[in-house]
């Protein structure tokens, strides 16, 4: 189902982003720096200067440094690109609606963990911000962009402007949480201190305040702007970052903690002024490749079986390993852990391949033989006891995760409930895909089952749509699609297909933004809230110590402790009144939900500013909407 939609409606888009890609690296690589139009005194122009004083005094740095306050003044003076700015809106929002979890986002649970937030509302006030003139510049603009994607706390709903790209901020130094045991509150420490605990048995002190801020508070607040899986210490937003932070230790001395902004030195020449950094930043080059090699490539899988080692550092040897290192097992060693087999699951995808490059085909049966291989050596090893570690583990190929599933419990009823969110966007390109693959369509339809395992009989079938709960899984289709040749249908559902033209700005060309089209449900609550918006405890809660952190077999043994055992676990994380696990779960209190201030600007739920709806995005240039099929 999924790679019928995206082969047909946004492999054009997907493509279009890689040509952009393509387009922006080679003119970053080949354009002649134009000269500033401005004094050496101008904001942009004395971080240039720095840049360069410090590219002369290290020839061989990659990045050149500064004080984030020069860094976030010359962002600061580019002034607002009003135009461009509601062109993106317009062109993003398309994209927006195929989000799956909108409507419960906008109206959370009480049990909840995190504020909710109205994203569909946040596009529409910050286009009435724009309208109104209440920006002072292309940076504030961005930031504000960029934070109603972040307070969906969705790792696949990622957007980022470009101009947020230019200067990476933060912190040289970093953070580490430890407890002195399992069972204790932890304490957090400078990584170099903790590290030099580590090395020498060095006495270190834990860190009390920030800037006057507790710890706890400090890093809770920070967190709630964390950049991809940032600490809430570093990396930081632009405007997020003194340029000295006086951090305090519990034994009373300070540190002044001097932060940065950087930049990459093969773009020093283009941050001269704010003009030529919005022109090379964020401005789309009007280039068409003369080759489409650039999409070959990047559409290409290149996983392969070459090993990258017999083991992975920090680990014991293991009996058996994947090729790319993301699923390896165990035998503990001991005559208390003889019957004791670990299976270690860091991630379900490689994480030393770019995700454009991953085979999924190869990550998924190299896995499903590594499994197989690692269980039937326990079994001959009489191996009774076997400890599953996915401690950090991101994610990665679903299906991935199916298969360890079915190999671990071969007799279980696998129960994948999965639903997209409906919108016009979706219906265009299933219509289309019925009159122009009739075959692909229906092989995919009847490929998934509803809720009570019948297969679904056509698009119209299967789409729907159905309103669910308190969750709006409904959209308002003004084309039928029985009643009009494909063609037709797509030129009807131009307002809110997604544009596959060149966006009015760019993305940062690292990551340019994502979607998560699906939500997850449980099998006895298929008509309620997805899974990701449930708070379910653990059974017990214990939390890492210096050993711990550096020797998974620490990790191991404890667990065994804690589970066949009676060993104990955190005061109040078990549903037992001993701290011991239990099969049940500590029921839901708010008192649980944290107490920072919440996220008030645009999207959120208290935010009361004015609302301005989307136009269709068209490209300035363009005479009209292309048809691409």
């Amino acid at each position: 189902m999924r790679s019928l939609i995206w082969a047909l409606g946004l492999s054009g888009t997907a493509a279009a982003a890689a040509v952009s890609t393509t387009i922006a690296n080679d003119h970053h690589a080949t354009t002649t720096a134009p000269q500033p139009h401005s004094t050496e005194d101008t904001p942009c122009a004395i971080a240039k200067s720095r840049a360069e004083a410090f590219m002369s005094a290290e020839p061989e740095a990659t990045r050149a440094f500064m004080l984030p306050s020069i860094a976030f003044n010359c962002l600061k003076s580019i002034p607002v690109d009003k135009e461009n700015d509601m062109g993106l809106l317009n062109y993003l929002e398309p994209y927006i609606h195929f989000q799956s979890t909108l409507e419960p986002l906008a109206a959370p649970p009480d049990f909840y963990l995190i504020p909710g937030v109205d994203v569909l509302s946040g596009f529409g006030q910050i286009r009435a911000k724009l309208s109104n003139d209440e920006y002072d510049s292309q940076v504030d603009f961005a930031l504000e962009l960029s934070y109603l994607f972040i307070q969906a706390s969705d790792g696949h709903f990622v957007y980022k402007p470009a101009i947020l790209d230019v200067f990476q901020f933060g912190s040289l130094s970093s953070v580490v949480s430890v407890a002195d045991n399992a069972t204790a509150l932890p304490r957090v420490y400078l990584r170099s201190d903790f590290e030099q605990f580590v090395a020498n048995d060095t006495d270190v002190y834990d860190i009390e305040s920030i800037d006057d801020v507790p710890i706890v508070d400090f890093l809770e607040a920070q967190a709630c702007f964390a950049m991809g899986s940032g600490d809430g210490f570093s990396p930081r937003f632009p405007g997020q970052s003194p340029d000295v932070q006086v951090i305090k230790f519990t034994n009373g001395t300070t540190f002044n903690d001097t932060l940065v902004a950087s930049i990459s030195v093969n773009v020093v020449d283009y941050i001269g002024s704010a003009g030529v950094i919005h022109e090379y930043f964020e401005l789309p080059v009007t280039a068409t490749p003369t080759s489409s090699s650039s999409l070959s490539s990047t559409a290409s899988s290149t996983s392969s079986a070459t090993p990258t080692s017999t083991q992975l550092r920090g680990y014991p040897v293991p009996v058996v390993k994947h090729a790319h290192d993301w699923i390896s097992g165990y035998f503990m060693n001991g005559s208390e852990y003889e019957d004791i087999a670990v299976l270690s699951i860091p991630a379900f995808s490689p994480w030393t391949i770019p995700e454009t490059k991953i085979n999924g085909t190869f990550e998924t049966l190299e896995a499903e033989s590594v499994v197989s291989e690692f269980l039937q050596k326990a079994k001959d090893a009489g191996k009774t006891k076997l400890i599953i570690d996915m401690q950090a583990n991101p994610g990665g190929l679903i299906f991935a995760g199916y298969q360890l599933y079915n190999q671990l419990f071969p007799k279980a009823d696998i129960w994948d409930g999965n639903r997209l969110r409906a919108n016009a966007a979706l219906d265009a390109l299933g219509s289309t895909a019925e009159k122009v693959a009739p075959e692909i369509l229906f092989d995919a339809v009847t490929s998934v089952y509803n809720e009570n395992h019948e297969a679904y009989d056509s698009w119209a079938d299967l789409y729907g749509p159905q309103f669910i709960g308190e969750q709006n899984f409904v959209a308002q289709v003004g084309v039928n699609a029985s009643q009009s040749n494909f063609t037709e249908y797509l030129e009807a559902a131009f307002d809110v297909l997604p544009s596959l033209e060149e966006p009015p700005l760019l993305p940062a060309l690292a990551e340019a933004g994502s979607f998560n089209y699906r939500n997850a449900y449980a099998r006895d609550d298929f008509n309620g809230y997805p899974e990701q918006f449930k708070y379910e405890a653990s059974n017990c809660r214990l939390f890492y110590t210096a050993e711990m952190i550096v020797d998974p077999v620490a990790i191991w043994n404890l667990t065994v402790q804690v589970v066949w055992a009676d060993g104990q676990c955190v005061n109040g994380s078990t549903a037992n009144a001993n701290n011991t696990i239990s099969g049940d779960v500590v029921g839901f209190d708010k008192k649980v939900l944290s107490t920072v201030k919440a996220y008030d600007g645009p999207g959120s739920l208290s935010f009361k500013g004015d609302y301005e709806g989307p136009q269709p995005y068209t490209q300035k240039s363009a005479s009209g909407p292309s048809l691409i099929i």
